[in-house]
């Protein structure tokens, strides 16, 4: 089943992702969750449905049964939250467009499908977090006992020999056996906020992914895995609603339950994955123990549970011409650029994010003369005073050299 959803089933959630992202009106709002319901709905009930039952006699593999996320010497470990199946394609499409080679698979993620649990399963802190019971939050605790909060998990995870890198940050790749953990992109706190509206905004998650990626491999790390804790169901007009008692429960999440005491409850069940003789409730199908959700995760789905897992890498080209930009020079909103060794078919641009030329503020591309030099022009006078980056680039019009500035130069 998970094969099947690999091979093409997930384009059913690509579809109705971009067709949510289409919507411009109220009445395209409407026809198109009318159609999405249709369709769409049924069928994620009838694969969520399917998946639980294969799971009753079939567990999904847990923390002994998978292989460690690490990273090798030279490896940066970037992880997405809620970077579901389909969303991982699409980011390895743009990757590829960037002239970057990626290596694509798929892994399983921790149960219940929320953060809490999931995201240190996919850490090199993973040996060192232990579970006992089943808590409130699912949240486990360290190797002292202590509640895995996001301090002491970041301690960890720079307790196994990682360079900790903030958001602005590409650290030090060059250094003897390096590894690297850092964090990028909102998807999921964007589906909590937005409900179905995350679905206009996951085009630019994904840029701003690539833009992350790029940027460290530029910056010298041989490889970058990006890995992700879960994914993530999402209807709009609502999920439908499953009511489980209160007094079943001790705590209830959207897809997820914790069961009070030795209470029998009239839903799937599944072991925590921090704890296997703990098991927790799962809302059945795609419905929610309470009303209202667009989006949520925590359950058991394809959507949820099967997650990419990639491995990006430069392509290497010995002929790339090597050349670098020694000086921006502004002249009201005319831009004279030298690069230091010019070459055949080498063009300048001015962008606000160096790897996408949709980003570019100039009319046109500018190519550098023999001399080393070229002249560009921003039209726009509002945009004097922007931060931009000028952008040199090969024959093939990918990035070699960039430079940060300000349009119109500083005051």
């Amino acid at each position: 089943m998970a094969q099947l959803y690999v091979n093409g089933g997930h384009l059913a959630d690509d579809a109705a992702m971009r067709a949510l992202a289409c919507v411009k009106s109220t009445a395209d709002e409407q026809a198109v969750t009318a159609a999405i319901r249709s369709i769409y709905l049924p069928w994620c009930e009838h694969a969520a449905m399917r998946l639980q039952q294969l799971v009753e006699t079939n567990r999904l593999p847990g923390p002994t049964s998978q292989s460690p996320v690490e990273a090798e010497a030279g490896c940066c470990l970037l992880f997405a939250d809620g970077l579901r199946f389909d969303l991982g394609r699409r980011l390895a499409i743009a990757l590829e467009e960037r002239g970057l080679r990626v290596t694509r698979s798929q892994r399983w993620a921790a149960l219940p499908t929320v953060t809490a649990t999931a995201k240190p399963a996919v850490s090199p802190a993973a040996g060192r977090v232990r579970g006992e019971g089943l808590p409130e939050t699912f949240a486990p605790s360290n190797h002292e006992g202590q509640p895995l909060t996001t301090p002491r998990f970041r301690k960890l995870v720079e307790d196994a020999e990682y360079q900790l890198l903030e958001s602005n940050q590409t650290g030090t790749p060059g250094e003897p056996d390096a590894r690297a953990w850092t964090e990028c992109g909102q998807i999921d706190r964007r589906g909590h906020d937005l409900n179905a509206r995350l679905a206009g905004q996951l085009t630019e998650e994904l840029d701003r992914l690539v833009e992350r990626v790029v940027e460290l491999v530029e910056a010298g790390w041989p490889s970058v895995r990006i890995i992700t804790d879960h994914g993530w169901l999402l209807m709009p007009g609502g999920l439908p609603r499953h009511d489980l008692p209160t007094y079943l429960t001790e705590s209830k999440w959207a897809r997820c339950a914790t069961i009070k005491g030795q209470s029998k409850v009239s839903v799937p069940t599944a072991p925590w994955h921090w704890d296997q003789s703990a098991e927790f409730a799962v809302a059945p199908g795609i419905r929610c123990f309470s009303a209202g959700h667009e989006y949520a995760h925590g359950g058991i789905s394809l959507q949820e549970c099967l997650i990419p897992d990639l491995l990006v890498r430069p392509v290497q080209e010995a002929r790339r011409p090597k050349a670098s930009i020694v000086d921006v020079q502004w002249l009201g909103l005319r831009c004279r650029v030298t690069v230091d060794s010019p070459g055949a078919g080498l063009q300048v641009d001015i962008r606000t994010k160096p790897n996408s030329p949709e980003s570019s503020i100039v009319a046109a591309l500018k190519l550098v003369g023999t001399d080393g030099k070229a002249g560009i022009v921003v039209e726009d006078e509002e945009l004097a005073g922007t931060a931009a980056v000028v952008v040199l680039l090969d024959s093939s019009g990918r990035p070699i050299a960039k430079q940060q500035t300000t349009v119109g130069g500083e005051d």
